[in-house]
């Protein structure tokens, strides 16, 4: 009996691991690199943005102008997500905008205007 009992408390230890090991491992799907480009007036703004699982990430504007050699502008940013708000903390001001994810695609709508990314 007392072996039964152990071989019992045994499983459930195993279970109750894996059950935890499942969640850890669970990822945000938010969690990568994504880019868009648009063009305004001639220039191309190239936005890529990565989500690190530590809840940083960084920001890259790439804006070239008819062909010339492209300038690269850099910021590190912290985010954090609640239900289907994002909330960027770059530079100090803080950013709430709603996400969705479809596929590979990220939708990020701000103040009416929605701005779709591509999984890089």
């Amino acid at each position: 009996m007392k072996k039964n009992g152990i071989i019992i408390l045994l499983v459930m230890v195993i279970l109750a691991s894996c059950v935890k090991d499942d969640d850890e491992n669970t990822i945000n799907p938010l969690i990568g690199t994504w880019e868009n480009s648009l063009i305004v007036d001639g220039f191309i703004f190239k936005n890529v943005y990565t989500f690190n699982a530590n809840n940083t990430g960084v920001l890259n504007i790439i804006v070239s102008f008819q062909g010339e050699d492209p300038e690269t502008y850099t910021e590190n940013f912290n985010w954090r997500i609640n239900n289907n708000n994002l909330t960027l903390l770059i530079q100090g001001e803080m950013e709430v905008v709603n996400y969705s994810i479809s596929g590979n695609k990220l939708t990020i709508t701000f103040q009416g205007e929605s701005i779709v990314f591509t999984r890089k």
